[in-house]
């Protein structure tokens, strides 16, 4: 609210800084509650003597975003910091930005499943079949959450590689034909699916569902 905050128009400067400070009432001091104990901290040398303006705000919500995010946690995050670090030391690791070590350790967020499509394998089937059409036709409608199971499915994580899904190869081979009530089944290590031919897109799509909503860890729930 304090970056937000606009004086009405046509309100000279002074009057404006004036209503600021009157509206917030801040110096460069936070409090916080410790075990029932208020505790204050200056954000900066002669803080508490220094008031938060309409000249200055960014500073304090700066100075204030840092004390929240580094100084109030680094008694915590120092140990946890000495972890990594024995761990993932080495100057690969040095000269990654914020943005690469999340892809890394988070996976890339947008899951275009066609990519999945272009860079799909087949054994047993051919991409120019119906079926197979048929088959992308219901991972393509997918949702946000529906995608990430069946990458879970297929692939034993919900995340897509560094680069997008145009970096994994998944493998589609033919595990029978009707009559089956047997469902999809996957070889996570190896991104392969063992799809069973069915008699109609609507019982290949129950199947598909089926299959990914159950799954749980290497086997079914």
């Amino acid at each position: 609210s304090l970056l937000q905050w606009q004086p009405e128009d046509g309100m000279d400067i002074a009057t404006a800084r004036e209503l600021f400070e009157n509206t917030f009432c801040l110096d460069f001091v936070i409090t916080w509650d410790k075990k029932g104990q208020v505790q204050t901290e200056e954000l900066c040398p002669g803080g508490q003597d220094q008031s938060v303006t309409l000249d200055n705000r960014e500073e304090f919500v700066r100075l204030y975003c840092e004390w929240l995010l580094k100084t109030s946690v680094e008694r915590q995050f120092e140990p946890f910091r000495k972890g990594v670090r024995r761990v993932c030391d080495s100057p690969l690791f040095n000269a990654l930005d914020s943005a690469e070590l999340e892809l890394i350790v988070c996976g890339e967020q947008d899951l275009d499943f066609s990519q999945l499509k272009r860079n799909a394998h087949y054994d047993g089937y051919t991409d120019d079949l119906a079926y197979i059409e048929s088959f992308w036709k219901v991972l393509l409608k997918l949702d946000g959450v529906q995608k990430k199971r069946f990458l879970c499915f297929v692939t034993g994580s919900d995340l897509a590689p560094v680069g997008g899904l145009q970096e994994m190869q998944l493998v589609i081979q033919r595990n029978g034909g009707e009559p089956t009530d047997r469902l999809p089944t996957a070889h996570t290590c190896f991104n392969l699916l063992l799809l069973p031919e069915y008699d109609s897109a609507a019982k290949l799509e129950h199947m598909i569902m089926t299959a990914m909503d159950n799954a749980e860890g290497f086997g079914l729930e």
